[in-house]
């Protein structure tokens, strides 16, 4: 071979050993920034640890959510008054907030929302007088962050896919990505509980009595789930839900510790209006255009209720031991 056939040869070499080194390069460089953001999101959830003990000594024990109750008078805008339900007085104080404190005296009553899962933080941030904040929003949930940093150009649809614009579509750049279970909040007998029908899907019967329940009211602090995002964004290529059995993802605790855990090694959870069924709550997951697919690739897929729906609700575990709870029908 001449020496110009020597030179390609060394050229193409070369050329491989660059592709190579650039990929390895990329490659490092997104697992960094994953692990970056998986470390800012475990900081996040110490830090409303945190913030959810400030909120309990100032407030009788009690965890943070939306307090207000049916037929009360508690807001300076008259249209937020006298709610039939415990559901629309939640929704009335989420947003009497959202007009005093984040400016947005243009949103308007809203009906048929169940504001206490992924918008229960609002009531912290009426202390802070700060909306939105970031602390509630993944690092990884790039979306959303971006519809906090620029509300109004949401509200103009700037940033498909997202919810249409409409009136009550100006609340979506408030909403958190770490959301808490009905275990913190449900306070319904039996027969009145909120059940899901999808991952944002709610049934809430007219009589379930919504509020925080007590810290001191946690049986397994250890061990009960409190705060979570909504989808495992850490770990691979996809984001599933948080309870899938494919789903690793940073949990707060109850006792304010943070680790990173895996769905299935979660219990299973229950069906809070039959707690004498061994069955565990299965739901779909049905995406949104504006959230992470199906691991499947199909437009929805049943998942467990696990941590959504502790077993028991304060009495239950959720890692680390079996559903052991007391004074509820049906516990182990």
């Amino acid at each position: 071979m001449n020496r110009k056939g020597f030179a390609l040869a060394e050229a193409a070499v070369l050329a491989a050993v660059i592709a190579c080194i650039t990929a390895l390069l990329l490659v490092f460089g997104h697992n960094q920034r994953r692990q970056g953001r998986l470390g800012e999101d475990i900081g996040k959830l110490r830090r409303i640890g945190a913030l959810t003990g400030q909120y309990a000594a100032d407030n009788v024990d009690l965890y943070w959510n939306f307090s207000w109750k049916k037929g009360g008078t508690y807001s300076q805008y008259p249209d937020l008054n006298n709610a039939p339900t415990d559901l629309q007085a939640g929704a009335d104080q989420a947003v009497d907030i959202l007009r005093r404190v984040a400016g947005r005296e243009d949103i308007t009553r809203i009906t048929a929302w169940f504001p206490h899962v992924s918008y229960a933080h609002l009531p912290l941030l009426d202390r802070s007088k700060v909306v939105p904040d970031e602390t509630f929003i993944s690092a990884a949930d790039e979306r959303r962050l971006t519809w906090s940093r620029d509300p109004r150009g949401f509200d103009g649809g700037l940033y498909a896919p997202s919810p249409p614009p409409d009136p009550a579509a100006k609340r979506w750049p408030y909403s958190a990505s770490f959301t808490v279970s009905t275990t913190f909040f449900d306070k319904s007998p039996e027969g009145n509980r909120v059940e899901a029908a999808s991952h944002w899907q709610y049934f809430v019967p007219s009589n379930a009595q919504l509020g925080g329940k007590a810290l001191s009211g946690v049986a397994f602090p250890a061990q009960k789930a409190f705060a979570h995002d909504s989808n495992a964004r850490h770990f691979g290529t996809m984001q599933p839900y948080c309870t899938h059995d494919e789903a690793r993802l940073p949990i707060l605790f109850a006792d304010g510790s943070v680790l990173v855990k895996a769905a299935a090694e979660s219990n299973s959870g229950w069906q809070p209006n039959a707690p004498a069924s061994a069955f565990p709550s299965r739901f779909k997951y049905a995406p949104q255009p504006w959230e992470p697919p199906t691991l499947s690739g199909l437009p929805s897929e049943y998942v467990r209720g696990r941590f959504r729906w502790t077993r028991g609700f304060l009495d239950g575990r959720d890692l680390g031991g079996p559903e052991a709870c007391t004074g509820q029908p049906g516990c182990p």
